[in-house]
């Protein structure tokens, strides 16, 4: 896989995901993407999932100021085909306006010139649009929820949330990774020593991973944001390849869809930690499930991902690469 030379602007998060009311129109957006929020090559899908919020909450401000409804409370998002950095359109589509929770959909596009560029480096002047995420959001109001709460058993007991200070150290992104995956250095990372490359687990298996992360900028989490963390990581069969070798030959692990609810509002924390657990990793396909706590051990986000293998390597080519 070859590395760009030429290391991307850094563009701060918010200006990041900011969108702008197409004109004349009352259901469309449009946005750039930054080069540096993309994976390899194309645009992180933690990334467009958190595009897709920020035009939740934009259409929300403009169309429906009344119903005082500015976060998304969950989300499912379908990835149908690569975004590549550039301009793209998101089009909302109300399917149910609430008092208490609304739900719309949100399709972003990109035209097809564009993505023939980028594949091809053809100059097509054709201005049609393909659609790359389709998504359905419930919004509402973190801030004003109320009603009937019951107490449950912690989803990462306080008891085996490590130490940050103590018991982690500073994670060390392989430089293929950071100049391949440029959204790979968006964020701070503390482990616990031990694991695959320092992220998988030893003390829980290699198919989870267990990370404290903080925004590298000093930009503090909100409820934005969580729609690019609930992503921020490298998917599961990684913990396998040692050296990240897998990267290194070409193998991705795009993920198909991602369901992210959000319990709490970050309220600018600095640092969150956050627990990716897989279940399964079967004939080319495997989950993610991912939560994410405040330094309290209060739940603030779940998600869970849908992810393929994708390869030209044969069964015998494989079995070099990953390490039981």
């Amino acid at each position: 896989m070859a590395i760009p030379s030429v290391k991307p602007r850094d563009t701060p998060f918010l200006e990041a995901v900011q969108v702008e009311p197409v004109t004349n129109s009352k259901s469309q957006f449009t946005a750039d993407i930054p080069r540096d929020w993309c994976g390899t090559p194309a645009a992180h899908g933690g990334y467009l999932q958190a595009l897709i919020f920020s035009t939740a909450r934009a259409y929300f401000l403009t169309h429906h100021p009344a119903r005082n409804q500015p976060d998304p409370i969950s989300a499912h998002v379908q990835f149908l085909k690569q975004v590549w950095p550039g301009p793209v359109r998101l089009s909302v589509k109300p399917v149910n306006i609430g008092s208490r929770v609304s739900v719309i959909q949100i399709e972003l596009s990109q035209s097809v010139s564009h993505s023939v560029s980028q594949n091809s480096k053809s100059h097509s002047q054709a201005t049609d649009y393909i659609t790359g995420v389709i998504a359905i959001v419930t919004q509402s109001n973190l801030a004003t929820e109320s009603g009937l709460s019951l107490p449950t058993v912690p989803t990462i007991p306080k008891s085996e949330i490590p130490d940050r200070e103590k018991d982690c150290v500073d994670f060390i992104e392989d430089p293929f990774i950071k100049a391949a995956a440029p959204t790979s250095l968006k964020a701070d990372i503390k482990v616990l020593p031990g694991g695959i490359d320092r992220t998988g687990s030893d003390h829980r298996g290699r198919s989870f991973r267990e990370l404290w992360l903080k925004f590298a900028d000093g930009t503090n989490w909100d409820v934005l944001s969580l729609g690019w963390l609930s992503d921020a990581f490298g998917g599961a069969p990684n913990n396998y390849a040692p050296d990240n070798i897998d990267y290194k030959l070409g193998i991705v692990y795009p993920t198909l869809s991602m369901v992210t609810e959000i319990k709490k509002d970050p309220r600018d924390a600095k640092w969150l930690f956050m627990r990716m657990r897989t279940h399964e990793i079967r004939n080319g396909r495997f989950d993610t499930e991912v939560t994410i706590v405040d330094e309290m051990g209060d739940l603030v986000c779940m998600s869970r991902h849908v992810s393929l293998i994708l390869t030209r390597k044969t069964p015998e080519e494989l079995k070099k690469i990953y390490k039981l």
